[in-house]
């Protein structure tokens, strides 16, 4: 069945549509008619580790900033959390955001934070193993705070910030709001894995039993693809058919022995579109 292999791609793993947050409620909203002078991207200057007091390094972290809808009474602002990707000057300018649409009926002020090691956002010269102990989700926390409270010092009384985030950057969201009381109000984590785990085979059951319920004789047709692509690792010829049929570079057989996280790799590769189409609803992926 679909659930014999528990390894996701990276794409997939993010957890949500490349431009989550979405809504078929507000397609035909314009967000070209937005003042250039009320949204654009600015940068500030970000501690380099929030752990390590005799570290005074810094360096620029890019944000996006969208004044169209603040009203100075409101006194709110709605922080979108981009993840563990760039960040889009898009993502708080399109209509069709639902935070977006918040903001509008909030009359709040909304900003972008692009994540440390992502876009613009690099917080050393290169990414070399002994620089990556600087990417970590409690660094990215205190980034958010520390944003927060440059922002701040330029608005008048006491400010209410909501964070905005989706899957690993919903969750983000989530630990900053328990992390950061003071600073803010309340968090929107939408798919977030607030409680991780290591092995989620429940994710791929689910897909199965969508599958299942909804795929007729398709599932079958599944199942029975990855049955034979399993019998067939199991053969220097099996091998070898997979991958002629994959087009597969290097090949299979080129290795003496396939180790369990090669089998788990070509297996996550097998099975993404089927994890494509069931989380998101897209049957014809």
């Amino acid at each position: 069945v679909l659930a014999t292999s528990t390894t996701a791609l990276p794409d997939i793993f993010r957890g949500r549509r490349r431009d989550g947050f979405t809504s078929h409620l507000f397609e035909n909203d314009d967000p070209s008619r937005l003042d250039n002078d009320l949204a654009g991207t600015s940068t500030i200057s970000q501690i380099l580790d929030h752990f390590d007091l005799s570290n005074t390094e810094t360096w620029h972290q890019t944000y996006f900033f969208n004044h169209a809808y603040v009203k100075d009474e409101s006194k709110v602002n709605i922080l979108y959390n981009p993840g563990e990707g760039a960040g889009k000057l898009s993502s708080i300018t399109s209509a069709s955001k639902s935070y977006v649409y918040y903001a509008q009926q909030l009359n709040a002020d909304l900003y972008a934070l692009e994540h440390r090691f992502y876009g613009t956002s690099q917080p050393t010269e290169d990414t070399f193993v002994e620089n990556l102990k600087f990417l970590s989700s409690r660094q990215a926390i205190e980034d958010i705070a520390e944003f927060i409270r440059q922002i701040n010092k330029n608005k008048a009384g006491e400010q209410k910030w909501i964070v905005v985030g989706g899957s690993y950057a919903g969750a983000l969201s989530a630990w900053v709001r328990l992390k950061h009381p003071e600073l803010i109000a309340g968090a929107l984590a939408s798919s977030a894995p607030i409680l991780a785990q290591l092995d989620f085979y429940g994710y791929l059951q689910m897909v199965d039993a969508d599958f299942k319920t909804h795929g007729g004789l398709c599932y079958d047709h599944i199942s029975a693809g990855i049955d034979a692509a399993q019998k067939l690792l199991q053969s220097e010829e099996g091998r070898e058919t997979l991958t002629n049929l994959f087009k597969i570079s290097p090949p299979l057989s080129a290795y003496d022995g396939l180790s369990s996280f090669d089998i788990d790799i070509f297996f996550s590769y097998l099975i993404s579109p089927f994890e494509y189409s069931a989380q998101y609803n897209k049957p014809t992926v």
